[in-house]
């Protein structure tokens, strides 16, 4: 997730590149992929940039968008500890997750960096339910954010990427995504570059 947020946004230092000196489009065996420099607002490379397609993990970059605005809002505080929902520890296939326990009490600073740096489902799950009450709940913010961004290629079934035949995005609505997430809630964009500390341990484990 990280990797994929730092091909769509290059750092500002990239901006002062000319144009003449960018290399050529690689050769990818992705069907769809969009390189973007945030700093000029410049689409550098565009393959089938608005085709839909399964978003997985980079699904969170919406939950964690909203989840900073409930911050902001004062919804919730970093400090504050949130119960983990049964739903948040049902089955979960091979997906990603920080070893949330049902009932458990985790501080959103915590869940956070478990959903960014770890790609938590439990965590995603856990802020969704918090924050909007239901998962349901959670995922029609979701859906009424991306329309209000202008996510045309967008529509969510769930706040942690878990496989859906309606649950799709594109490259170019992630772009749009990610922008927003570094343009409003710069303090929080740290935590993207942050290293994997939760993987096979609970929280408060040593």
């Amino acid at each position: 997730m990280k990797l994929i947020l730092s091909i769509l946004c290059l750092l500002p230092a990239f901006a002062s590149a000319q144009t003449d000196m960018l290399p050529a489009a690689p050769q990818l065996a992705a069907k769809s992929y969009l390189l973007y420099d945030y700093s000029s607002n410049q689409i550098l490379v565009n393959q089938n940039g608005d085709a839909r397609m399964e978003p997985a993990s980079l699904t969170k970059l919406m939950t964690a968008y909203l989840t900073f605005d409930a911050l902001r809002h004062g919804t919730i505080t970093l400090k504050q500890k949130l119960n983990v929902p049964a739903v948040a520890v049902r089955n979960l296939g091979n997906e990603a997750r920080m070893l949330l326990r049902s009932g458990q009490a985790v501080t959103v600073d915590e869940l956070l960096r478990g959903m960014i740096v770890d790609s938590g489902s439990d965590a995603a799950i856990t802020l969704a339910v918090n924050i909007a009450g239901s998962e349901a709940g959670f995922v029609d913010m979701m859906n009424r954010e991306a329309k209000r961004l202008g996510m045309k290629n967008t529509h969510f079934t769930n706040p942690a990427g878990l496989p859906n035949a309606e649950h799709y995005s594109s490259a170019s609505d992630l772009a749009v995504l990610a922008a927003a997430i570094i343009r409003e809630y710069p303090e929080y964009y740290p935590l993207f570059s942050a290293q994997l500390h939760f993987q096979q341990r609970h929280p408060g484990q040593s």
